[in-house]
């Protein structure tokens, strides 16, 4: 089981979630079990006031995700640092992606990233040395073949 922890919960992060149900949906073995944000509600899957189209009935007030089954943190080296996180989705603001793939990819997490900058810089320093993954995504599809990826990774180096 890939396990997921989605640092930012905007727009992006909504939507990466929504990608990652998506694929639990369709049978790869994954799950949301943690979130980072700075805030409170979100952390609680109250994520009606991003905006945009990731959430399919805002009105309807019903939560992204069950915080019972997902941690929530409002520090990302916190959900960095969680030994139970596989798997890093970056979903802030861009002049932090950077920062945080590096710090993520040092803590021994895949990460997925949405800009290629970042992709090619840590993936070309740090992700080969350390079999790790590191990917952009393009749309929200993109993740099941990143979650294909690592099952024959990891499976690879077992």
């Amino acid at each position: 089981m890939i396990r997921v922890g989605v640092i930012g919960l905007g727009f992006m992060g909504a939507t990466h979630i929504a990608a990652y149900q998506a694929a639990q949906r369709d049978a790869y073995p994954c799950m949301l079990a943690a979130v980072c944000d700075r805030n409170a509600s979100r952390r609680q899957g109250e994520l009606w006031d991003v905006g945009g189209n990731a959430i399919s009935d805002v009105s309807a007030r019903t939560p992204a995700f069950d915080p019972s089954s997902a941690r929530g943190y409002e520090r990302a080296e916190d959900l960095i640092n969680d030994p139970q996180i596989d798997l890093v989705s970056i979903c802030t603001r861009t002049d932090t992606h950077v920062e945080l793939a590096a710090r993520a990819l040092r803590a021994g997490k895949h990460v997925l990233v949405e800009k290629t900058g970042v992709a090619r810089r840590e993936r070309d320093s740090r992700a080969r040395r350390d079999r790790k993954t590191i990917r952009k995504a393009l749309h929200a599809r993109d993740v099941h073949a990143l979650l294909a990826g690592m099952e024959l990774a990891e499976g690879a180096h077992r």
